[in-house]
């Protein structure tokens, strides 16, 4: 059926607009009717079909003042309970708070633009299920072949690839990913993961689409002293490439999924909440927070210090989003959270590229240090 056979009566639409324009993809229950044709008006109007009610399967509207008014509410291991319920795990089945930490690690790509990030793992700790899962903007690849253009773009039928229209793409299975081209993906790949745009044959490609790379390791690799990248494709075993990761999640600090580790009971909304983060992305006054905040040593490296900036703020957003200002800041907890987890999480890159290259040995660039600014009553 062609649109040609179809209506939307004025008054129709002004009833179900919002509900029909409202994001990308709407779904709920359409009521169609017919309108019969009328053989005696000039011209003749024909029978169309016709919308006649609309009931959108949405249970919720987004408030994002509301969402970030009401973290005020819980302490950070409720909130942390909360979050962790969001992605369809028990906070209670964990055994420590540095578990939750790190499962909720997973989540900063959700709501950092451009951020790129490895975990490396053992089996079983439900990586696959969360980048898969949990947001639907967000895109799982199952490992083997990577091309440039199913990646970012087909110059023969002119379509972008995956890395438009998702807030991320995670490619699983790293160690059996293969490249069909492997110079052509090594310039692309860095182009785009240091600049968040890429050229292919002259066309441009742009996106604010981190790339998370997932793979599993043998235990005996699991040493971030040791190289730890042995097992992977020899492109990630390059410093060029490994440079541009953001940092590392230590996927063996997750414990493997177990029933006590589902959650049961009430729990937030993950679809509301997916949708909360892919938000987020688009607030800048957080980044500008970790700026007036965080204090880098003289002659810092640019890539570290951009990287644990990133993700400080990636952290920022999803622990404390009731945040609107420096002075709502708790150095302490902010200091905990988020400074020093993304400092550990670069830094695993930074011991990494030591490793693969001697010229990470030099002392420009070593990890800067990190610290918190005074804030004065001006600021």
């Amino acid at each position: 059926m062609s649109n040609k056979e179809t209506v939307i009566e004025p008054h129709i639409w002004d009833a179900f607009k919002k509900e029909l324009v409202k994001g990308h993809e709407t779904w709920g229950i359409v009521e169609l009717g017919y309108r019969q044709p009328d053989d005696t008006a000039k011209p003749k109007i024909p029978g169309k079909i016709m919308l006649t009610g609309f009931t959108d399967f949405c249970p919720y509207t987004i408030d994002m003042d509301f969402y970030k008014d009401v973290r005020t509410e819980f302490t950070t291991d409720e909130w942390l309970d909360i979050l962790l319920g969001a992605m369809d795990y028990n906070g209670e089945g964990y055994a420590s708070e540095e578990q939750k930490l790190a499962m909720l690690t997973r989540l900063l790509p959700f709501i950092e633009k451009n951020l790129n990030l490895i975990e490396l793992a053992p089996k079983g700790t439900g990586k696959s299920y969360v980048f898969g899962n949990i947001s639907k903007y967000g895109l799982l690849t199952d490992g083997g072949k990577v091309s440039r253009a199913k990646m970012f773009y087909d110059t023969a039928r002119k379509t972008l690839g995956y890395i438009t229209g998702h807030d991320y793409v995670a490619i699983d299975e790293v160690k059996l990913v293969q490249f069909n081209d492997v110079n052509e993906m090594r310039s692309i790949l860095q182009g785009y993961m240091e600049k968040g745009r890429c050229d292919v044959n002259g066309f441009e490609v742009a996106s604010d689409a981190g790339i998370v790379f997932l793979g599993n390791i043998e235990t005996d690799n699991m040493d971030e002293y040791q190289n730890m990248l042995t097992e992977l494709p020899t492109l990630f075993q390059e410093s060029a490439m490994v440079d541009r990761i953001h940092g590392f999640i230590k996927g063996w600090d997750i414990p493997p999924m177990q029933p006590g580790l589902k959650v049961s009971g009430w729990a937030l909304n993950t679809e509301y909440f997916c949708t909360i983060l892919h938000s987020l992305r688009d607030d800048i006054t957080y980044r500008a927070i970790v700026e007036q905040l965080v204090e880098v040593s003289d002659e810092g490296y640019e890539r570290h210090i951009e990287a644990v900036k990133r993700i400080a703020t990636a952290y920022l957003k999803l622990l404390f989003p009731n945040v609107r200002s420096v002075r709502d800041v708790n150095a302490k907890k902010f200091q905990q959270y988020c400074l020093r987890p993304a400092v550990r999480m670069r830094g695993i890159i930074q011991k990494q590229l030591a490793i693969l290259d001697k010229e990470y040995k030099k002392d420009e660039k070593q990890m800067p240090t990190f610290t918190l600014r005074e804030i004065s009553d001006e600021d």
